[in-house]
């Protein structure tokens, strides 16, 4: 499509994507938590959880182990990016700076 699409997706490889899914037209970005610790995921999402979030109604236990799997699929996920030349932001600090750089960077392509 000519007008663009986000998908948000984190099931999505890397490694797949440069299989089946890179070209001219198609680009990928991935938003990671891997500098974090799961205690510092979850000190996160305690501060700014709302009654909007998914996550606001779980118990402490299902998001600290939530915070567990989202770390640990960053991991993966980062590696893959280096492997593959695939671009990725850390969002897990300053998160607002570094969505506004990524923002100012597809302004300018």
């Amino acid at each position: 499509c000519d007008y663009g699409v986000v998908i948000d997706i984190y099931q999505l490889l890397p490694s797949d994507y440069m299989k089946f899914l890179k070209s001219e037209k198609c680009e990928i970005y991935y938003f990671l938590s891997s500098d974090v610790t799961v205690e510092e995921r979850f000190e996160i999402l305690k501060a700014f959880d709302t009654p909007k979030d998914y996550t606001y109604f779980h118990s402490e236990e299902e998001n600290r182990h939530d915070c567990e799997e989202i770390v640990n699929i960053s991991h993966f996920l980062k590696e893959q990016c280096i492997s593959y030349g695939v671009p990725y932001y850390e969002t897990s600090h300053d998160r607002e700076t570094v969505l506004n750089a990524f923002m100012a960077e597809l302004k300018a392509k």
